[in-house]
Parts: structure tokens; sequence; C-alpha cells
């Protein structure tokens, strides 16, 4: 019996005294009744395998014990789309049965329609606890399986891992039980139903129920069984559930084991004299223990709680010296194993389970101490996402989610916002991941109704007591949250009350919980001083209630984060619970965060939104693949492409952001400092020395590597800092008029179980010196040109020198056409451009089509105002649309058949900011090869090119080019010095920068296919090559998505100021 049971009694005991009476006089179905959670479900508990042999250390296995029939596979399966049109006395009346695939979701097996909703409940009617029954799809499932010979005497349980939403089981015609709640999974205790021979098992699912009005979580709304289906075959007499805190002493070298242990069986049962004992083992598998810890079995199967106090957790305890704790950055574990014997010694029950000793505290800083060393959490939400089966992921797939966190510098994962999967914890357990574990509770849409409504006491207490119970042995987990966007009520406070009394050892979180009345400076919900909120930089209510441990917070901007930060009122750790909202090409300013986190002690770190792009792949009838959102299926209700907010694609892919992300996490900071000539290092781990990794150096002249080096491993504590001396590379900095970078790294020495040896952690950049004005590479000379050198004609002006000719429109003024030595330099006008195809944040908070819409024409409503033939070339001046200011360019031949281009731009200072400043021109569509010096190789902006090292690259232009779900704005580089695009002979187009450097893009479409596209199928290619040549571009953003904090920083921003920059364009032959 669990030693919480009574309190669980207690807390149903008064719901169930507070509940309306009518209904349950109504017969409301179990599906309509919030007081209804489970009917005959057992409670939840750690999944322990039963094991014959207590020598045998290996880690459990679901797939290989032989205590398990795994239920995975081809079942018959029957799908309706209401509940009226399904079998009304199913399975007693059969359906026509089809197949599908177990674990899976059934919209992606063919059955009904995915529905992708961020708030909206996907039916129509909002009235809980009901859902209108003609939106109430139904999947029932049946399979025959057999009980193997040698579970004879054993005792049978039926576990559903995830099951949306609710479920009801039969055993043979017989109703074994029913479950809610879609993500922790249900036991069901079935010997009575079994009977020799075949066996069937079937299984009604309903895809909404009362309890799905706790489960408005932003993702793909999917039906079906889509965990793991399987039976668990244990001794009649047997531990049933096991409890460990494995903390460690003030010292933090001994580690201080509690055992708490439930065993069950048949009253009276138990042989007289049995006894239970403990045997942990490290990882080398040698014993710690020098004799086992031995209890009586009797003592713990025959409990008495006092009416005072309680009684002490541990059935089994003790020190340990010479611990090896666990944390993120050394996920050491030990096996713990646990036999319930019989007097004589021989084992009635042997389970085991892997532990990991580490200690959670505070400091008076407001930090979190994780084995008394304070940490951040370098963390991302993540979702249970597959681009073709949904929310039915496997072990593979966590894997691969890990390693890749792993190799970015991810150091903690937000479970958002529901338990994960079983294997999940173990795996974060084995590689290395601190994990915020949080209940299956959100009513956004309905905000805090529920919890303020005690018939809806029992559904909250229910999920978190479930989450607790499964899950609490795992070291990963550092936090309990309460849930998200549910509002703030009782409810709650009675789910943290639980957590806080059931696990003394780790702190409680829930983002909602703002504001305690009880506190000063409380401001009720629609007082006018909130409206003001953010803008004034008071942080709204910060005293958050007393039954939340960790203060937790939304989207603030970077000022407002830093005035938290300045204001908190107590020693509660601060963290962003989502950050840095990843939708589409986003992620600016990541750094601006990182920069107070670390300058803050009480600064915990924060959860960027978010993992992976919940894309859905699909093909189209020209066998195209391409990734869906919201409203691709043609359902009424959804939220578009707002599910695709990831810093990898549905594929795990990485996407540019990842790279910003893996430096801004990265576990070494580098920094110069030039006065005394060395390099300043620190130690961002928190638990970890340097010395399993290399630090190294490289020097490069204008882009190609000149010298390797490396340094020696400094003995660097956590968090310690230390200097390195500059490499001896003073004689190459003499050189002149070139540009010298120097690259430092830190990588892996050895090969990990998540990266190969050489992987890199962390790595910066100094260029030396840092030119104001770049140096002046060109070797070609303006040429001197005279009237009589331009052919006019009543279109156009024609000049031809050095090989190139040059056709300027009378019309237009722009280059419309460029040849040289007979080849096409460029295929279109050269023309101004402004505007950008809007990204998401863009669109849904910045709204730049109306804020900063003068800029989407300017360039098509440019006034030319006069062609000036001068001895240098030629010089076209126009007008701002509605004559707001100037705008001028300025041509210049070149004696290698070049031209230098200078834009010269004064407009009106009421204008609104520039989405960018450049230019844009056609050219050959083979000149697909781009090589570059600047910044890369992946894609970045100015918010976004932390990660960017400035060198020399190669890329072909489909990888060049970013493939964002919903097209928009991609493929930009900083910090060009030059760029090149060639075709295969090696003829093409050189983009040279004339004292600032330049940004530039290309694609193989136009700008106004992509500003149209909704799917990259739609990206149609243009037969051309667009050429983006820009003075700069506004930062993407990416505070959040659907507020003006969408925006850029200001300082990313390109305000409307009089303004010049210069290029020169070549045509080449490369050998």
């Amino acid at each position: 019996m669990s030693r919480y049971l009574p309190a669980c009694l207690l807390v149903l005991l008064i719901t169930a005294l507070t509940l309306p009476r009518t209904a349950h006089a109504q017969g409301l179905p179990p599906w309509e009744d919030p007081a209804i959670t489970g009917i005959n479900r057992q409670p939840a508990r750690s999944l322990l395998l039963p094991r014959t042999d207590a020598a045998n250390l290996s880690a459990d296995d679901l797939g290989q014990s032989p205590f398990v029939l795994p239920l995975d596979g081809t079942w018959q399966f029957a799908w309706f789309p209401t509940l009226d049109n399904a079998p009304l006395n199913f399975p007693e009346d059969q359906p026509d049965w089809q197949t599908i695939a177990v674990p899976a979701n059934w919209e992606l097996q063919g059955f009904g329609q995915p529905v992708y909703s961020n708030v909206r409940y996907p039916w129509g009617k909002v009235d809980p606890p009901f859902i209108p029954a003609d939106h109430q799809p139904i999947g029932l499932y049946q399979r025959t399986f057999r009980i193997p010979d040698q579970w004879k005497d054993h005792t049978i349980s039926l576990h559903l891992e995830g099951v949306s939403s609710c479920v009801q089981v039969w055993i043979n015609g017989q109703l074994a039980g029913y479950s809610e709640d879609s993500a922790t999974g249900a036991e069901f205790a079935i010997d009575p139903l079994l009977r020799e021979g075949a066996n069937t098992i079937s299984i009604r699912v309903f895809k909404w129920c009362d309890g799905s009005y706790l489960e408005d979580q932003d993702h793909w709304r999917l039906g079906g069984i889509y965990r793991s289906v399987f039976l668990l075959a244990e001794p009649a007499i047997r531990i049933r559930d096991l409890q460990v805190v494995a903390g460690l002493d003030p010292s933090y070298t001994k580690g201080d084991l509690a055992i708490h242990v439930d065993l069950a069986g048949p009253e009276g049962a138990l042989p007289e004299g049995s006894f239970l004992e403990a045997r942990l083992f490290d990882a080398r598998g040698q014993a710690v223990l020098i004799e086992p810890l031995k209890r009586d079995a009797s003592a713990i199967a025959h409990r008495w709680y006092p009416r005072l106090d309680n009684l002490p957790f541990a059935d089994l305890q003790c020190l340990l010296p010479d611990i090896h704790p666990w944390s993120a950055e050394d996920p050491y574990r030990y096996t713990l194993i646990l036999i319930l014997a019989d007097p004589t010694g021989k084992p009635i029950d042997i389970r085991s389970t892997r532990i990991g000793f580490r200690s959670l505290a505070t400091s008076d800083k407001g930090q979190l101490l994780v084995n008394g060393r304070p940490v951040k959490l370098y963390g991302v939400n993540r979702h249970e996402h597959h681009p073709t089966r949904g929310k039915a992921v496997t072990r593979q797939d966590m894997i691969d989610d890990i390693l890749m966190m792993k190799r970015h510098n991810i150091n903690a994962v937000r479970n958002s916002h529901y338990p994960n999967d079983r294997a999940w914890y173990d795996l974060c357990d084995q590689y290395g991941l601190f994990v915020f574990d949080e209940a299956n509770l959100e009513t956004h849409y309905l905000g805090g109704q529920l919890s303020n409504d005690p018939r809806w006491m029992a559904a909250f207490l229910d999920r978190a007591v479930r989450m607790v119970d499964r899950s609490r042995n795992h070291p990963c987990i550092i936090a309990w949250s309460l849930g998200n966007e549910a509002g703030r009520g009782p409810n709650h406070a009675a789910m943290a009350g639980w957590i806080h009394a059931a696990d003394l050892t780790r702190p409680i979180h829930y983002e909602p919980a703002q504001g305690d009345p009880r506190l000063p400076g409380y401001l009720p919900w629609g007082h006018p001083d909130t409206e003001t909120w953010p803008t004034d930089g008071r942080p709204w209510n910060p005293n958050d209630p007393t039954w939340v441990d960790i203060t937790g917070r939304f989207y603030p901007t970077v000022d407002d984060f830093q005035e938290l930060l300045r204001t908190q009122p107590d020693s509660r750790p601060l963290v962003l619970s989502e950050y840095a909202h990843s939708m589409g090409n986003s992620t600016g300013n990541l750094q601006e965060y990182w920069d107070l986190i670390h300058a803050w002690p009480g600064a915990l770190g924060g959860f960027i939104w978010d993992w992976k792009d919940q894309g859905l792949l699909r093909t189209n009838d020209n066998g195209q693949t391409y990734y869906v959102y919201g409203g691709d299926f043609g359902e009424t209700i959804h939220d578009g492409n707002f599910c695709l907010n990831g810093i990898t694609y549905p594929d795990l892919r990485p996407k540019p952001a990842l790279m910003e992300v893996k430096h801004v996490y990265q576990p070494v900071d580098f920094a110069l400092d030039r006065i005394n000539s060395r390099i300043r290092l620190i130690n961002r781990r928190h638990a970890s020395s340097l010395e399993d990794l290399e630090i190294s150096w490289s020097l490069e002249r204008n882009g190609d590597l000149l010298r390797t080096g490396t340094w020696p491993t400094p003995d660097l504590g956590p968090g310690d800092t230390t200097f390195l001396p500059m490499p001896n590379i003073y004689k190459e900095l003499a050189e002149d008029e070139v540009e010298f970078a120097l690259n430092v790294q830190a990588s892996l020495r050895d090969a990990t179980p998540w990266a190969e040896a050489g992987h890199s952690l962390a790595a910066d950049q100094f260029i030396l010196p840092s030119y104001d004005i770049l140096p002046d590479t060109r070797t070609s000379q303006a040429l001197t040109i005279q009237p009589a050198d331009w052919k006019e004609t009543e279109t156009d002006l024609t000049l031809e020198k050095a090989g190139s000719r040059w056709t300027f429109s009378r019309t237009t003024g722009w280059l419309t056409h460029w040849q040289h030595q007979g080849q096409p330099v460029i295929e279109g006008d050269l023309r101004a451009n402004f505007w950008r195809a809007p990204t998401d944040n863009d669109l849904g908070g910045y709204h730049t089509p109306d804020v900063l819409g003068y800029w989407k024409t300017a360039a098509q409503g440019l006034i030319l105002d006069r062609i000036q033939q001068i001895n240098t070339g030629l010089l076209v001046s126009y007008q701002l649309p509605g004559n707001r200011g100037m705008y001028k360019v300025w041509y210049t031949p070149h004696s290698n058949g070049g031209l230098e281009v200078r834009i010269i731009m004064t407009p009106d200072k009421t204008l609104p900011d520039l989405p960018k400043m450049g230019m844009q021109v056609s050219i050959p569509a083979t000149r697909d090869r781009i090589e570059w010096y600047g910044r890369g190789p992946w894609e970045n902006y100015r918010d976004r090119l932390a990660s960017a090292r400035i060198g020399h690259y190669r890329m072909a232009l489909d990888s060049f080019v970013e493939p964002y779900i919903r097209p928009q704005e991609n493929a930009n580089r900083t910090g060009i010095r030059w760029m090149q695009l060639t075709d295969p002979e090696g003829q093409g187009i050189r983009i040279t920068s004339v004292g600032q450097p330049l940004e530039c893009s290309a694609w193989p479409y136009d700008q106004a296919t992509l500003e149209a596209a909704r799917h990259t199928t739609d990206l149609t290619p243009s037969g051309t090559i667009t050429l983006n040549i820009d003075q700069a571009q506004m930062g993407v953003g990416g505070t959040d998505t659907w507020t003006i904090k969408a925006a850029p920083l200001p300082v990313y921003r390109l305000p409307a100021r009089p303004g010049q920059y210069t290029f020169q364009l070549d045509p080449i032959r490369i050998p």
C-alpha cells in the first residue's frame, strides 16, 4: 500500500462531498464526468520488470523480458466519425473490420483528418464536460493473444502507455476498465478475465472526452493508441512499486540512499519471516554495499499509519562513501537490485532499477544547486512528434533527439506539455539531460475556469499524482511542472500541495501561478496598471504563490527580463519557461538573453520554444514531398503554421537557428583581451572541468587557413576563469591591408556516448586587426568615359568598354542588360529593393505589410529625376514615392569590364524603418555554384550571427537556400567581403564590397513567388537566379511571434536615415 493513499482518499472524499449530486443522478457516462478519471485502473507506478536472476545487471528491456508479452503490431480496427455511427453494444456487436498498426495515430493511417490547433478546442460547442455528439470520432480495436505457459501462477496486468483521449477495455467481452489522460498511461488487472487458449482484447477509444478539456495543448490533436501496449506478468506475491531517493550528504561526497517499497499479494500469502534485500552496483558492475540492506518484509506489508505526523519514507536506508554523483554532464548511474525472499533466502520476486545520486537545493542568491553547484538550464521545449508517425515516436526517435541536443549544447528539456513515453526518462538519465516533467494539463481556451471549479479537482489532482508516481525515480527530473497555460486556482494549489508532501526533493514550477493576493504589490486582473505592462518595465505580479518554488515567465523582452531580474522579490530561481519563439526564420537576439542569464545568479536559464517543427510529411500528385500544417486537411478550426516553431525541421535536420543556439549555449566562453594580448576563457559547465577537451586555434588570412596550434588544457573547475596566451602570430599580423581571423575552439578529446572524438563544443573568432573600413582588394581601375562613348537611342543608353556592354533604360534608369565577351552577366534589371518576403515574425506580430508597407512598393514607385553622363560613368537620380526623399545610383565602369555601383539615399526621417536596403538582379540559372568570403556557412542575420564565422566558403545553390516549411525570407549571409556565382565552366559574376561588408542572398525563384508561396512545392523555379546585394537587412526578431515583440530589437532595425554603400560587380571566368 502506498504511504500516500490516505492523503489521496481524503482529497477525493472532499471532492466527492462538494460535487453536485445531479451529475451521477443524470447517469453521465465516464467520458463526460469530470469526477471519473478511471474505472478499475491501477495506481500509477514505476515500471519494474521482474527478473529471474539477481546477478543480471542489464537494463530492463520490454522487448526481451520473458515477463512481457508485447501487443504492438497489427490490430483489427474500425473507425467511425461519431459515436452514434459506432456499434452501440461493442464488443458484443462487431463492426466490419479493417486493420491498423499499433502504436499509431489513426489519422496518419488513413482514418479521419489530423487537426492542428493552438488554443481553440477542435470541436464545436465548448461546454465542459460535454463533447458534441457530432464531433466525437470513435476507434474500435481488437486482437487475440495467448498467455505463455510459464506465466501460470502469476498475476497479469494490461498496460496501455498512451491512448488519446480516453479508452474502454474489454477482455473476452468483459469490461476490464476505463481510463482518461492521454499521456500518463493506464494499467488494468486482468487476471479474473483471462481464460486458457486464445483471449480477445477489445478497445474503444474516444478521440475526445471530458478530459480533453484539460488537454488544450498547442500541437496536433491526434487520436488512437499511440504508445505501446503490453501484458506484464508478476509473481502473485510481489514488489509492486519502488520509490528511491538517492541524494547526497552536505559534503556532496556521500550518497544518502532511501528506498520505499510497496508490496502486493493475496492477504496472508507472504510467508512469515520473509525479508527484503537491496543490493547496489556501480557502472562497472562492482558491489557498492559490503553487506546488502535487509528489512523484515512483514513490517512493510502491514504498515499502520499514525494519527500524528507520518511514517518515515525509508524502508531501507544507508549512507554511502565516495559516491559518484549524477549530473547532466556526468550521468553516472548505479544499478539497484531489490529481492523479496522467503525465510530460506529463496527469491520470491526480484526487481531492479537504475538510479543516480544527486541533490537539489536553492541558494539565497536564487540559484538552483545541483550537487551543491549552481546550474544554468540551456533548454528547449519538446513535443513528441514525428513527421509521418505523429505522436507515435520510437525509442530511436528519442535517441536521435537527445544526440542532436547534446551535440548542440542543450542540457535541459521541458516536457511540453505532458508526461512523455517512459523510455524518454531512461534515455535522459543515460545520456544526461535535465528534465522539467509536466502534467498533462492545459486549458488555454478556458483560462483558469476549471482550476477554480471543485468538480474538476479530482481530475487535476489525478494528473499530478500519476505523473509523479510513474517517474519519480529518475534523476534527470529536477522539477515538477503543474501543466501549462491553465490559469491559476485552488485545483493547482491542491496539485502542488500533494507533490510537496509526496516528494520532498524537487521544486515545483508553474508559469501561470503569477500573483498572490496576500502579498504586497499584487494587482488584480484588469487593474488599469496592468495594462501598461511590460512597456513600463515593471513586472506584472512578481510575487508568485508560495506553492511554486521556481518563478516561470513566458516571452519577456530582453529589457523586461532584466527588470524582472532586478526586482525579484525573493530568492526563488527565475526561469524563462518559454522564450525565443522560433517560428520560421527567427531566433534573433538570443545572445542578449544569455548575457543577462550569465550576469544574474538568480537567472536559471530558459527553454526555447521549441525543439522541432511539427510538420507532417505529405506527397503531392507530382510525387514531391513537403510538410503540411494546420488547414491543409480541410479542417475549419486550426491555427495554420503556428506549429512550425522548431530549431530543427520535422526530420531533425538542423535549422540555422540551431547553430546559433549551439554557440550561445556553448560550455566554454572565449573573449579576446586585446590590451593584454591574451584570451579569457570561462568554464560554463556546472560539474566538470575541461580535462576532456582540447583547446585549439587556427589563423586565417582573408579567409584562407595559414596556421594551427593548440594550448595545454587548463586545469579549470566549473564556473572558473583563466587566461590563455596569444599564439605567436605577430609576424603574420604585421602584413598590411590584410584581414586575419584567429579562430579558437574547444573540442572533445575522446568519443562520448553522444559525440565522436573531435566534436566541437565551443568556438569563437577574433578579427585581427578589426578594420572600420575594409581594405580595398580590387585590382581594376575606374575608366574615363567620354560623351562620345555612349550610344543613345530613344529608349536606351549603351556603353561598350573593356569587353563589356552595358545598357541602361532611359525610362527607368536601371541597368537592363550586361554582356561581357558576348556572354550575359545579368538576365534582368539591376533594381533597388527595400522589401523582403515577410517572415512569420514580420506577419504575426510586427505586421510589416502595414507598419513598414511603404517600402514594399517603394522601389517600383521610384520616380526618375534625371540621368547624368559624367566622366566616370552614369549618375541616376530618383525621388522616393510621395516626394519622401532622394535615391541615387552612381555606376562606374572598370578596366576589367566590371561595374562599381554606389547607392546614396536621403529618405524623409518620418518614414518607417526599412526591411532592407539593397539591390536585386537576376542572373543565369546555370550560375548556381556559390563561393564567398564572409559569414557562414549557414544562413545568418544581423541579430543571429554569433555562430557564423567569417571565412571562405563554397556551396551549391540548392544547399545555400533555406527551405522553411512556410516559405519566407531566407538564405541571407552577412559580413560579405566578396561573393561569386559561377556555372560549371567557371563563368559568372563576382560581388565585392567596397568599404563596408555587404549582406547577400540568392534564390532559384523570384521574390514574388517566395512571398506568395504557402509550401515549398509552391516555389517554382523562375529560370534565373535572384541575387540580392544589400547594404543591410533588419534582423529576424523572435521574442514572440504574435505581438509587437516579434519585431527585431531596435538596435537591429534599419531606421530611415541618410546613408550610402558601394559594391563592385565583375564578370569572371575561373580556370
